[in-house]
């Protein structure tokens, strides 16, 4: 037992090494020149696109005792958006899993990218996005956004001591 608490621990140190490499080697992007419409919270697991929600969750995970702002500022990563995409060339092939073993040579590529242009219409007019994180790009938070954080984080604290 005592074995397996010691990888464990070797576990989330090395964890939290890798953690501090990629803070260190991300760059870093003003939030004013940031034109994403949302961010990923790391410390609370959770991709805002609200940053009202934003600064209600970190400063109830401060009072809750679960993240101290009071000395940790927690990293911003950016969001990349990614449209959706639908390969042609797959659909064709998936479609004609079933089909004779020459079906797919029947199918152009002048008829494959025909269909490319369609489906990629298709998707432009549907207008699905998904985001993903870039944990290679660090979002600066606007001047006085932690201080303001803490600010209502002290008017909590008085209204909870009257």
């Amino acid at each position: 037992m005592k074995d397996r608490k010691m990888i464990l621990h070797a576990m989330t140190k090395h964890e939290e090494e890798k953690a501090r490499k990629r803070i260190a080697e991300a760059r870093h992007i003003a939030w004013m020149d940031y034109h994403q419409i949302g961010v990923f919270c790391e410390t609370l697991d959770e991709i805002y696109f609200d940053l009202d929600a934003l600064d209600d969750d970190l400063v109830s995970a401060h009072t809750e005792c679960r993240l101290d702002l009071d000395s940790e500022v927690p990293v911003m990563w950016a969001l990349h958006a990614r449209p959706l995409h639908i390969d042609a060339d797959q659909l064709v092939y998936d479609a004609l899993d079933d089909h004779h073993e020459e079906a797919a040579a029947e199918v152009s590529q002048k008829d494959r990218d025909r269909l490319q242009v369609m489906l990629d219409k298709w998707c432009r007019d549907v207008g699905v996005e998904s985001f993903d994180v870039d944990y290679g790009c660090i979002v600066d938070m606007p001047d006085g956004w932690i201080e303001s954080l803490r600010a209502d984080i002290a008017e909590f604290r008085e209204e909870m001591s009257t």
